[in-house]
């Protein structure tokens, strides 16, 4: 190591007063990494015993692991055995020269072009989903939103319709994110719950996946969906995916197409409920802009409002919470010492949240994305898709999805949070434990 190279500071050294303090966040990771963050900086040596771990806070800290994964950082997921369970060597997950290989064979799926076909879609999923609901009706939203982004990413990935499967599914997909979350706890009852729930859903969305790409494979078409790209793409070498790499990318593009929006639309419902102010501007706007037609491709350069609504719960609620890299080889940031094998922790849930970035931070505020913020902040302080070259492909997907939904359903209705306690559960992504119980008001 350079003499110029610091280490970082190490939670390990705290006082007696400082350890206390650290563990009144109670090993809730989003209290946790708040704490350090603030207390101790922006590069941090977290490791403990087993987890050699530090975590990076500084927008520049970030954007240079996500502009070298691939060549000094990689994921590093790869031996986890719930995510090999869930993602098996699926994009989100594999590294190096397979992923690019995999990258390369996905990408045209998710072209411009075809993505904006997917429009329609959305919108009459969604003002189908809003046609059984009715005026003082108690719902669930979080489970409304889960069910219509489920419908949606299996009709555009497979040409699939749910229809009386749909409720099934929910419950699969579910169980999946849930029994993760269980088995993140230190209670071995709940661990011992989660396993049972988490096995039993993954061997479900296993049978559901796979059956659907067999019966394609039996009847080969275009139908313009994303599993007819997985079928017909090639590489360079002109070969194309095995059976089981078909089935882990479709259960990638799954789960990054489905959880991570409907959480999204549900911390929305829940914030423009908390602000009057903000949902009467986002009425205002789809009024003027639709005047109560359903919208399109077309309008969404128009819907400023509602994408600002959309990309400030994105901020406040992260889907994804936090990702991380691994060092590949010895090397430094920000002037401090990385070793090999070091995993390099980065929030979006603190950085979102960062006044250096947000002026009060904690206030939703949909205007403040006004006059191009996203330009005049640090790159990386604002970063719920990830970054660089493994930014999340689907991330046109979800920016198309979440404000056709949005304008579709507030057209509708006005969503009034009842009183509840909202239990944030950080699984793979950042879910209401519970759900978001809400009362419907005919608009």
């Amino acid at each position: 190591m350079s003499p110029t190279v610091k280490r970082p500071p190490n939670l390990r050294n705290l006082s007696a007063q400082q350890k206390l303090a650290l563990q009144a966040t109670g090993g809730d990771v989003l209290a946790y990494f708040p704490h350090v963050a603030q207390h101790y900086g922006d590069v941090v040596d977290i490791s403990s015993d087993n987890w050699q771990s530090y975590l990076l806070s500084h927008p520049e800290h970030i954007e240079h692991v996500h502009v070298q994964t691939g060549r000094i950082f990689d994921k590093g997921y790869g031996g986890d055995p719930m995510l090999d369970a869930l993602f098996g060597n699926g994009i989100i997950v594999s590294e190096r020269e397979f992923w690019l290989r995999q990258r390369r064979m996905i990408q045209p799926a998710f072209h411009r072009e075809r993505i904006a076909g997917y429009a329609e879609v959305m919108t009459a999923y969604a003002l189908r989903m809003v046609q059984g609901w009715e005026p003082g009706q108690t719902r669930d939203v979080h489970e409304d939103m889960m069910a219509v982004t489920l419908e949606i990413i299996l009709k555009t990935l497979f040409d699939t319709e749910l229809g009386d499967q749909t409720a099934a599914m929910g419950r699969i997909m579910d169980g999946v994110l849930g029994g993760m979350a269980e088995m993140q706890t230190q209670d071995p009852a709940a661990f011992a719950r989660g396993q049972g729930r988490f096995g039993d859903s993954i061997a479900g969305l296993n049978a559901f996946t796979a059956r659907v790409i067999a019966e394609r494979q039996n009847n080969p078409r275009d139908t313009g969906d994303l599993l007819s790209m997985l079928l017909a793409t090639r590489d360079d070498d002109g070969k194309g995916m095995d059976d089981q790499q078909i089935l882990d990318e479709c259960k990638n593009l799954i789960m990054a197409g489905h959880e991570t929006t409907s959480n999204t639309l549900t911390w929305t419902w829940l914030l423009l409920s908390q602000n009057p102010q903000a949902e009467a501007k986002l009425h205002a706007e789809l009024e003027a802009v639709l005047g109560g037609r359903a919208p399109t491709m077309a309008d969404l350069g128009r819907l400023e409002y509602t994408n600002w609504v959309i990309k400030e719960a994105m901020r406040i609620y992260p889907p994804v919470f936090g990702v991380s890299r691994v060092a590949a080889r010895d090397t430094e940031i920000g002037g401090y010492f990385v070793p090999a094998g070091m995993t390099l922790q980065m929030s979006q849930w603190v950085v979102h949240r960062d006044p250096r970035w947000f002026a009060e931070p904690l206030e939703f505020r949909p205007e403040r994305w006004a006059d191009d913020l996203e330009r005049r902040i640090p790159k990386y302080a604002y970063f719920p898709f990830g970054g660089g070259a493994r930014m999340c492909i689907g991330n046109s997907f979800a920016l198309m999805e979440a404000p056709l939904i949005l304008a579709t359903v507030a057209q509708k209705f006005r969503l009034e949070v009842l009183p509840q306690e909202v239990v944030l559960e950080p699984s793979i992504t950042l879910r209401p434990q519970h759900g978001l119980k809400v009362r419907l008001e005919r608009r």
